[in-house]
C-alpha cells in the first residue's frame, strides 16, 4: 500500500515537474521567435529605407533639371522596379511614405549642398 502511494505521489511529482519545465520552453521559444522576427522585419524595414535612398539618390543626379512632381514619379517608378525585382510587395502609400523620409533625411544629412553634392 506504502509502495503505491509512493509510486502516485512519484508519478504526480514528475507530471508537474514536466508542466513546469514545458511552460519554460513554450515561454523561451516565443522570446526567441518574437526577437527573430523583430529582427526579421528591422532587416526589412532597413533594406527598404537603403532602396528608397538609392531611388532618391538615382533621380536626384538623372533629372536635376525637372520639377519636384516628375522627380517623385521617377523616384516612386525606380523604388516600386526595385522592391519587385526583390520579391518585396509594398502599397503606394507605403512607398510614398520611404521616398519622402529619404528624401528628407538626404536633404538634412547634406544640407544647403544637397544638389551640389548629388552632382
Amino acid at each position: 500500500m506504502d509502495n503505491q502511494i509512493i509510486s502516485e505521489l512519484f508519478l504526480n511529482l514528475m507530471y508537474i515537474i514536466g508542466l513546469i519545465f514545458s511552460y519554460f520552453i513554450i515561454a523561451l521559444l516565443k522570446k526567441k521567435l518574437g526577437i527573430e522576427n523583430l529582427k526579421k522585419i528591422d532587416r526589412e524595414i532597413q533594406t527598404n529605407q537603403e532602396l528608397a535612398r538609392l531611388a532618391v539618390l538615382y533621380v536626384q543626379k538623372s533629372f536635376k533639371d525637372v520639377d519636384g512632381q516628375t522627380k517623385y514619379r521617377e523616384a516612386f517608378i525606380a523604388l516600386s522596379e526595385m522592391l519587385n525585382k526583390k520579391g518585396i510587395a509594398l502599397t503606394e502609400s507605403e512607398i510614398q511614405i520611404l521616398i519622402e523620409s529619404s528624401l528628407k533625411t538626404l536633404k538634412k544629412q547634406f544640407g544647403n549642398a544637397w544638389k551640389e553634392q548629388v552632382r
